[in-house]
Parts: structure tokens; C-alpha cells; sequence
């Protein structure tokens, strides 16, 4: 289940990846550098803030929903959801109607992009069935349903069905003659809300597919009881978490908008997309990685640990390395070539995000280490460490060199986050997890991942 859940998790990231390139693709060549740029900053904007909305519910659902549904407790289940949504809808509701009296000021002074004050209610209704989608996709991932949590995930989790579809009915627009910065936006939020309904509909379902209470509900599940001022309570320090990540990874288009013309916000945007497909190869080899430090640490070989994870971040930094080497090397007309001659300018910016990238990948995957072996607050610190570094180092040579500026700093914050990472998990388990390119040690890691292959395709096989 594990293994199978982390392979649906891995791919719909992939997939997900692919279609955001090629709705960059299709909007960069469709719009203006202008309205790109515009379009950028508000699915940046819509990444950062659906987590706000949550309030933490959208990670207390996950943690609890699974004891209740191995329990049987459909009731309770039913109870926990409802209270959950409850927050949500309650805070998401008083986050728009706070965006709708701010976001002329936000966007016209602080984030410097009025020409998106026109279509703020198109956004804010974006905002709002994004976060509900978000709280939707989590509730299955807390029933260990990766394969629903992959398909009802939004923008900020990776979902199969609405990168597919939003890239799908904008390209369409796009053939049609009809695509602009509106009918762009408007397909996002139309896409979000078809798949809202249908997460609605597939949780009805899930919850009617449980067994029948057993007995002892409040006892067994006694977190189910908890009010709502309960759940705010234990979601909060997770929200916390949530909110620093969003903005360590989604800031880019505010820092660039404020230093830079929207023109610029496109360049970023672009370059940005296109860095991301070097942790491509990572994303898929670490799919096997949770449920085998899982088990590695909890029986305590230690040495087997650090061989594979540091094998898996070698196995991934090859191909990273090499993709790097290409962008290097025909950069520059592969970003006219996809993107439009405009965009052959962000070649530097494409550059300077790689080499973020190639420490990210080349560090080791800290991010699955800590969390998988009970030092989940860790990453708390690490992220903040990360986030200060960039914010001050975009700041700094953001004012001076515009958006080169911003994409140095967020180079610096995966420097400075990856090089905590490495130590903490250094210091609190004593290996080492940075990249090996060891030949054996890396076929030692293509041995494993064929391995775990074997026996997932063995068991599919079993069910069928």
C-alpha cells in the first residue's frame, strides 16, 4: 500500500509537472509578456494563499482520519470531515471578503500589478474553490487514499486532474482564437470548481463504503470529539509549517513584481517552470524513498540507510547534471524556440535557478528523512533558516538588479536550506545523505528501485 500509494504520489507529480510546462508553453505564446506575467503572479498568488484558508485543517485531517477509518467509525469520520470543512469554508470565506477590501491596495501598491485589480473577483473565487479543493484532496490522503489525493489534488499539491484538464481547455482556447488573460483565468477557477464537485461526490461515496461503527467510537477516536476551537488548536503549529513552505517556494512573483515590470514576472515565470524539470528524475526516483527510511530507521540500520538514500540522490543527480549541461549549451533557443523570441532573455535567470536546483538535488532528500523518522520539527527550522536567507538576499540584489536579483536570492535560500537540512540530519541520526557517484553505490540503488518495482507489479497482479 505504501509503496503503491508513493508511486501515485511520484507520477501524478510528474504528470502534473509536464502539463504545467505545457500551459506555460501555450500562455507564454499566447499572451503578451505583459498579461503572462500578470497570470504568473496570481496562480503563484492562488499557491500561497489556498493554504491560508485551511487554517491547519487540511493537515489535521490527514493526521486523524486514518485511526477513524481503520476503526470503522463512520460516524465519527463523517464528524471530523464536517467540522473541518466547517473551519475551512468559515476562514476561507473571511479570507476573500479581507482580499476583496485589500487586494486594489495589495496589488496596485505593495505587489505592483494593477492590472489584475479588473479580474479580482475571478481570482477570489479561484482562492476559494482552490482551498476547498485542497482540504478535499488531503481528506483522502489521510484515508490513505494516495490515488484520489494525486487526481483531486489543485495547483499547490500536484493534482492529475486539474493540471490535465486546465491544460487541455486552454489549449483549446488557445486553437480556437479565444485565449486571453480573462477566459485564462476563468478556465482555472471553472476546471477547480468541476473538480470540487466531483471530490465532494467521491468523499459521499467513501464515507458511505465504511464499515459500520464498532463500538467505543469515543474512546477509540477520541480526537473526533475534539470542538472545533480543538482542531484550530492542533492544526495551527501545522498550518504554520504549511504557510512557510508556500511562501519559501511560491514568493518569486511578488518579489519580481515588486522590483521588476511585469514583463520580467514573465521571464521569472518562465524560467522558473523550466528549471523544475531537472528534479524531474528525483521526483520519480524518490517515490520508493518514504516507506524504505520508514523501515530502515525504525529497525535501526543505520548504515543501509545513509547507502540508500545517498545512492537514490546520486541516481537522481546524473540525469539533473546532464539536463543542466543541455540548458547550458542550447538554453537559449530552446527558450525561443518554446517559449517565444521574447523569452530568450531569461536564458541568465534559467541559469542561476539550475544551480539552485543542482544543490537541491544534489543535497540528498532531507525533506523525506527528517519527517520519516520523528523529526518532523526539524523542518520547521530548516525551511525558516531557508525562507530568511532568500527573502534577504531577493531583497537586497532585487533592488539593484531587478528580477537577476530575486533569482540569485532564491538560489541562496536553496543553498542555505539544503546545507541545514544536510547537517541536522547529520547531527540528530549521524549519516550522511548528500548525493554519491559511486558506480556501486548507484547500482546498489538501481537494484532496490527494480526490486520494489518487482513486487509492486507483483501485487497489482495479486489484485487483479
Amino acid at each position: 500500500m505504501l509503496f503503491s500509494g508513493a508511486l501515485w504520489s511520484g507520477a501524478g507529480k510528474l504528470l502534473s509537472m509536464a502539463s504545467q510546462l505545457l500551459l506555460t508553453v501555450v500562455l507564454a505564446r499566447a499572451l503578451p509578456p505583459s498579461e503572462y506575467g500578470l497570470f504568473f503572479i496570481a496562480i503563484s498568488s492562488i499557491m500561497i494563499l489556498a493554504s491560508v484558508g485551511t487554517v491547519g485543517m487540511d493537515q489535521v485531517i490527514v493526521r486523524f482520519a486514518a485511526p477513524l477509518a481503520s476503526a470503522g467509525a463512520r460516524s465519527a469520520m463523517r464528524r471530523l470531515a464536517i467540522r473541518c470543512l466547517t473551519v475551512v469554508l468559515a476562514a476561507t470565506t473571511a479570507v476573500c471578503i479581507s482580499l476583496f477590501l485589500l487586494l486594489p491596495w495589495l496589488l496596485g501598491v505593495v505587489i505592483n500589478a494593477p492590472g489584475l485589480i479588473e479580474y479580482q473577483l475571478v481570482v477570489l473565487a479561484w482562492l476559494f474553490s482552490a482551498t476547498v479543493q485542497r482540504f478535499l484532496a488531503e481528506t483522502f490522503r489521510g484515508m490513505h487514499d494516495i490515488r484520489m489525493a494525486t487526481l483531486l489534488g489543485g495547483v499547490r499539491n500536484n493534482g492529475i486532474s486539474n493540471a490535465v484538464g486546465a491544460t487541455l481547455v486552454i489549449t483549446v482556447l488557445w486553437f480556437s482564437g479565444l485565449l486571453s488573460l480573462e477566459t485564462a483565468l476563468l478556465s482555472m477557477l471553472l476546471v477547480s470548481v468541476a473538480i470540487v464537485f466531483a471530490g465532494f461526490v467521491a468523499l459521499r461515496r467513501r464515507l458511505r463504503e465504511l464499515p459500520d461503527d464498532v463500538g467505543g467510537e469515543g474512546e477509540q477516536v477520541p480526537h473526533a470529539l475534539l470542538p472545533v476551537g480543538g482542531l484550530v488548536r492542533e492544526g495551527w503549529p501545522l498550518w504554520t509549517a504549511i504557510m512557510i513552505a508556500a511562501l519559501y517556494t511560491q514568493s518569486g512573483a511578488w518579489l519580481v513584481s515588486a522590483f521588476d515590470s511585469d514583463d520580467g514576472v514573465a521571464l521569472f515565470g518562465v524560467a522558473q517552470r523550466l528549471a523544475l524539470v531537472l528534479i524531474a528524475p528525483a521526483l520519480v526516483i524518490n517515490a520508493v524513498l518514504p516507506p524504505v527510511v520508514a523501515t530502515l530507521h525504525a529497525s535501526g540500520n543505520m548504515p543501509k540507510l545513509e547507502r540508500t538514500v545517498r545512492s537514490l540522490a546520486g541516481l537522481s543527480l546524473l540525469p539533473c547534471a546532464a539536463l543542466v549541461v543541455v540548458l547550458l549549451i542550447c538554453g537559449k533557443t530552446l527558450l525561443g524556440q518554446l517559449f517565444g523570441d521574447f523569452y530568450s532573455s531569461a536564458f541568465t535567470l534559467l541559469m542561476v535557478l539550475c544551480v539552485g536546483q543542482l544543490i537541491n538535488v544534489a543535497a540528498g532528500a532531507w525533506q523525506i528523512v527528517l519527517p520519516m523518522t520523528g523529526r518532523r520539527h526539524f523542518m520547521l527550522g530548516t525551511v525558516l533558516a531557508a525562507l530568511f536567507a532568500q527573502a534577504t538576499a531577493s531583497v537586497a540584489l532585487g533592488s539593484y538588479l531587478g528580477v537577476l536579483g530575486v533569482a540569485i536570492g532564491f538560489s541562496v535560500g536553496q543553498l542555505v536550506g539544503n546545507l541545514v537540512g544536510v547537517v541536522l540530519v547529520r547531527r540528530s541520526l549521524g549519516i550522511w545523505i548528500f548525493a554519491s557517484v559511486d558506480v556501486a553505490v548507484i547500482k546498489e540503488a538501481v537494484t532496490m528501485i527494480r526490486a520494489r518495482l518487482g513486487r509492486g507489479r507483483a501485487k497489482l497482479a495479486e489484485g487483479v
